[in-house]
């Protein structure tokens, strides 16, 4: 048997049905008209007309003042996958557009001008296996400016032309383009010549907070927080993530869920264009497996939470309130302590210890010596804020210490662990507590104390550090 050559057959409604279905959304004509608005954000529009009329024979039109095709670019424009975008470069599905409802349309009119160039197509997809075609044809003018693309997809099939509605694209716009509107970005959005009015939180807002957050590799979030007056609509609570003027995912609680104590009230934005990095294919979610995400999540959802705490809208998690209890009932107990006459009368700190412990003393006659610079040296018989010599030389001698009394002025309650220097063949290491108490017992002295051969401690202090 003599081998045969076949070609490959290509299903095109298959895999048409199987880009659309990478959203999250459901209905096809919702899916082609984000890409349409998408795409002509990219192209740079600061313009776009929308379009939805008739009945049994619906009409979607999108039309821009974007920069246009070139004849490549034109070309490209027909073809599944084409090459003219760049993955990352902007918020529509690469080489996608409007082919996503060529198996639900009748067909699909694309009229461009550029700078160099000027055309018009008719596109369809015809039953059977054939592939889409598409024809030249002269243009309707529907593009007035002197650049800009427009795309008219004509509905013939009942059941689609009942899904397609006016209010149906204006919740559309809101939901994935609110940041884009003017004041809020670059475009001017107008449905059937009336334009959208973007939400705008900050007018009516009762608390709000803006900020530019760091994020690694030298980029920024720029985050603006709301608390309303009112309930917001749905698709405005919490907060929405933006990538170049469009709202990626559902909005955001930064896995503060339950915690928000009235989340109807709690409204905002985030914009984070590098965040296009890490944006899915189809434009609609975030790979949230990455460093890049887990690093924003982190750093921005810190923000978010402590301007809820801020405002009295988080509520503390169940081990918050027991800790909170307990140290409550802790300070109580040592306040009605404090205040007995009996502890007043006292000179010595209750928190003073009194414990001593053995400690290795180095031999006066070993000849090992220590040398140490300092910046304020003092005695014991000085002044605290008066300093003496700047540097000593000794043989060094730890003796028992005890803990200085805490100081009431920096919030009482924890006495000062001092570092101290021990003898350790020559060099200074280990921790103790400062020797003795001597100056205003009412104030914690930061020092690190030394006794020399005639007995008399030298101590660096620092008053400043609080305790």
């Amino acid at each position: 048997m003599t081998p045969r050559r076949h070609s490959s057959q290509v299903n095109w409604r298959k895999i048409i049905d199987d880009f659309r279905s990478a959203y999250q959304l459901r209905d096809a004509w919702e899916i082609v008209l984000i890409e349409l608005i998408a795409n002509s954000i990219d192209a740079g529009a600061t313009e776009i007309d929308l379009m939805v009329s008739g009945e049994v024979r619906k009409v979607l039109r999108v039309i821009d003042n974007g920069k246009g095709m070139t004849h490549s670019e034109f070309s490209q424009y027909h073809n599944l996958g084409s090459l003219t975008k760049e993955r990352g470069s902007g918020i529509g599905w690469a080489g996608v557009g409007a082919k996503l409802y060529l198996d639900r349309s009748g067909s699909i009119y694309s009229e461009t001008r550029s700078a160099s160039f000027e055309a018009a197509s008719k596109w369809f997809l015809p039953r059977g296996p054939k592939g889409p075609i598409w024809d030249e044809v002269p243009s309707r003018a529907l593009v007035s400016s002197g650049h800009g693309t427009a795309v008219e997809i004509s509905v013939t099939d009942r059941k689609e032309c009942r899904r397609i509605s006016a209010e149906g694209a204006r919740r559309i716009v809101y939901s994935h383009f609110n940041y884009a509107l003017q004041p809020h970005g670059q475009v001017l959005l107008r449905l059937n010549g009336d334009r959208l009015v973007p939400f705008e939180p900050a007018i009516t807002a009762q608390s709000q907070k803006s900020a530019e957050i760091r994020l690694r590799n030298g980029t920024s979030a720029r985050v603006s927080f709301f608390l309303m007056g009112a309930s917001v609509p749905e698709s405005f609570r919490l907060v929405s993530l933006v990538v170049h003027g469009k709202t990626i995912g559902d909005a955001y609680d930064f896995r503060q869920g339950a915690r928000i104590r009235e989340p109807q009230r709690i409204s905002g934005f985030v914009r984070c264009d590098p965040l296009i990095r890490i944006v899915t294919t189809s434009k609609d979610s975030f790979n949230r497996k990455t460093n890049q995400w887990k690093d924003f999540d982190a750093k921005v959802g810190r923000a978010f939470s402590e301007w809820l705490r801020e405002i009295g809208q988080l509520e503390p998690t169940r081990v918050e309130d027991r800790h909170e209890a307990v140290a409550k009932r802790v300070q109580s107990n040592l306040n009605r302590i404090f205040d007995l006459p009996e502890v007043r009368e006292l000179e010595v700190d209750p928190f003073q210890s009194i414990a001593r412990r053995r400690t290795s003393v180095a031999d006066p006659d070993s000849g090992q010596l220590g040398r140490e610079e300092w910046k304020t040296v003092m005695k014991p018989s000085q002044s605290e804020s008066r300093a003496t010599s700047t540097e000593f030389s000794t043989s060094l001698k730890f003796e028992n210490s005890k803990l200085i009394p805490f100081n009431r002025s920096h919030g009482a309650g924890r006495p000062s662990q001092i570092q101290t220097a021990a003898n350790s063949g020559g060099r200074f290491s280990g921790n103790s507590w400062c020797p003795g108490r001597w100056g205003d017992p009412r104030k914690a002295i930061v020092c690190m104390c030394w006794v020399t051969r005639l007995g008399a401690p030298f101590c660096r202090t620092n008053m400043e550090q609080p305790m």
